[in-house]
């Protein structure tokens, strides 16, 4: 780790202690079943948001994907929701398509963009339909159509969302008449929206990208958004695994700590194994990302690892606790329900493996299997 990141280190440790700890980031989160209406306290606060801006991580002209990696092994220890990888993503197509002026309030945290390119949750992010844009004159569309699982719909300024069968990216603003959001209630009991456009107004200044400048752009961003989303999921294993050794250490049966009993101390020691294993893979990449490499089926290994591997971390969290793990009492069942959505917020572990497949069928020039890299240099 380098002094650079070192800093950033430093600088999300204050924030995650002192500018929005356990308590603030709990009460935060919605109860299931609350509804769909906007409730006080929830959603995005944007005071904070800035703060977060202010360590330099949603800056895509200066941050590296290793600064990235850091930042989201953080924010998944800390269980923070928020629309960090839509909006870090969206930066890197602003900063494609030459929209300085974008990419410099992204950066300082006065414009949330977010990504609107799901039409299914079960659909692969690597592929996605463009609503339907029908010409309504002077070089303007209409967008009609839905989108699933927006992060943070209801508070961002802006949408990237495909449009027409040539799947141009347009930003589309949140206030735009036609544009409604209605919350998902879901496990994680996070932020994420269903969107519909109907028949909204889109002129020639809203077109960030457009053809094959728009699928080239968004390919990278999608590789990239998968590294820093394992490193995420890496840091919710992390989290959930360090609570369950505090736990075991603490916990007596039979008058010694159960930390001691060699069925969970053998298990413990597999699941550590197995997180450093996925963690090295997802900082390795991000290192790859910064060299230039083309990381796209290397993001897709490592964020099925990564998700996989929390999935069973969490699991076995839950059942070293006992029954006071499904509570709300303790943090197991909280990073139970994140596991079951973040792991899968890019692509399910079967698309992901999909995609690394067709690489391992016909292998490009600009990215070799890893078993061909495994002698080369290393982070």
């Amino acid at each position: 780790m380098d002094d650079r990141q070192k800093a950033l280190e430093d600088a999300l440790d204050a924030f995650f202690t002192r500018d929005f700890p356990l308590d603030a980031r709990r009460a935060r989160e919605r109860a299931l079943g609350e509804g769909d209406a906007p409730t006080p306290g929830k959603g995005l606060d944007r005071d904070l948001w800035r703060t977060l801006a202010r360590t330099g991580v949603l800056s895509a002209r200066t941050l590296r994907h290793v600064d990235a990696a850091v930042a989201c092994e953080h924010m998944g220890r800390a269980l923070f929701q928020s629309p960090y990888q839509d909006v870090v993503a969206a930066a890197e197509l602003a900063l494609a398509a030459g929209r300085s002026d974008l990419v410099d309030r992204i950066a300082s945290g006065d414009a949330v963009v977010v990504l609107a390119t799901r039409a299914r949750g079960d659909g692969d992010p690597a592929a996605p339909r463009g609503v339907d844009a029908r010409p309504s004159g002077g070089g303007s569309r209409a967008l009609t159509g839905r989108r699933r699982f927006v992060s943070f719909a209801r508070d961002a300024d802006l949408l990237v969302v495909p449009a027409g069968s040539s799947n141009d990216l347009c930003l589309v603003p949140t206030d735009r008449a036609g544009v409604r959001t209605r919350r998902h209630d879901e496990t994680s009991r996070g932020e994420l929206y269903d969107v519909t456009f109907d028949d909204v107004e889109v002129g020639p200044g809203d077109v960030l990208l457009t053809g094959d400048d728009a699928a080239r752009a968004f390919g990278r961003a999608l590789a990239h958004a998968r590294v820093r989303q394992a490193c995420f999921v890496v840091g919710m294993a992390r989290g959930s695994f360090e609570a369950v050794v505090a736990y075991t250490r603490q916990r007596e049966q039979f008058g010694q700590k159960i930390s001691r009993f060699q069925a969970l101390a053998f298990r413990m020691a597999a699941l550590a194994a197995r997180i450093d294993g996925a963690r090295l893979l997802a900082q390795q990449t991000a290192w790859r990302a910064d060299r230039g490499d083309d990381v796209g089926a290397a993001a897709a290994q490592a964020l099925a690892l990564a998700a996989d591997v929390v999935r069973d971390v969490v699991t076995e969290s839950i059942q070293m606790h006992g029954a006071v793990g499904v509570t709300e009492r303790l943090e197991p069942s909280r990073y139970y329900r994140h596991a079951a959505v973040e792991a899968q917020r890019f692509g399910t572990v079967a698309t992901l493996r999909a995609h690394a497949a067709a690489h391992f069928a016909s292998p490009s020039d600009d990215e070799s299997p890893p078993s061909r890299r495994l002698s080369g240099a290393t982070p």
